[in-house]
């Protein structure tokens, strides 16, 4: 456990060179639209909390809830207006760290996990998401953890995976509706698991971490 939380540090550490870039200005091709409109859905959240459901989430890019503008919005509500991407910035930590898990599991290699979670730094769509209002960032955070979740299920049967599986992935949606496809390769996990073939269910949940990642860095 301690070696985890230290290789969970170290995996952190480049997000350190993205804090900077937070509050700096972006090129009109980063999809500034998007940080406007994502500025505006938390203030909206912060301002009319209940009221803004009706008039903002229909219309915001058909998404349900996005949970990302609802994390952004008591940042946004202390004056810190870079509370959007500060939230892509946390998210994109926490995908590295679950990858290293799930690599470090599946393998049973600090190596291979430390490999897995720090490559995900070198992507350059990942360093861009990091300083700027991308939703997407949450939502590979998110379904990233319900591969995780569901691997630890199928290969443990731990008390809080499940539980955790499905809450990963009800704030998954509630951040993109689409993000119930992750479903899919889930599914595959489990039927995989079904079989009792230990390789078999490694292979389903590489697959499913894979899926979880690449389907937004298209």
């Amino acid at each position: 456990m301690r070696s985890k939380i230290r290789d969970s540090l170290l995996i952190s550490t480049p997000a350190i060179w993205f804090i900077p870039l937070l509050d700096s200005l972006i090129p009109i091709y980063f999809h500034r639209p998007r940080e406007i409109a994502g500025y505006f859905a938390s203030l909206a959240f912060v301002r009319e909390p209940i009221q803004s459901f009706f008039y903002l989430t229909p219309a915001e890019s058909y998404a349900s809830l996005h949970f990302h503008s609802i994390l952004s919005a008591p940042l946004i509500a202390v004056g810190y207006h870079e509370g959007g991407r500060f939230i892509s910035l946390i998210a994109v930590v926490a995908t590295a760290i679950i990858l290293y898990l799930l690599a470090h599991d599946l393998t049973n290699s600090q190596f291979v996990g430390i490999v897995a979670g720090g490559t995900l730094w070198s992507i350059p769509f990942m360093q861009r998401f990091a300083y700027t209002f991308q939703p997407e960032t949450l939502s590979i955070a998110l379904t990233t953890g319900v591969v995780y979740a569901s691997y630890r299920q199928v290969r443990d049967e731990p008390t809080w995976a499940w539980p955790a599986s499905l809450l990963l992935l009800i704030l998954a949606i509630a951040t993109h509706r689409w993000e119930a496809l992750i479903i899919a390769p889930v599914i595959v996990l489990y039927l995989k698991a079904r079989d009792s073939v230990p390789h078999k269910a490694s292979s389903a949940s590489c697959f499913c971490g894979l899926s979880s990642v690449s389907k937004r860095l298209y």
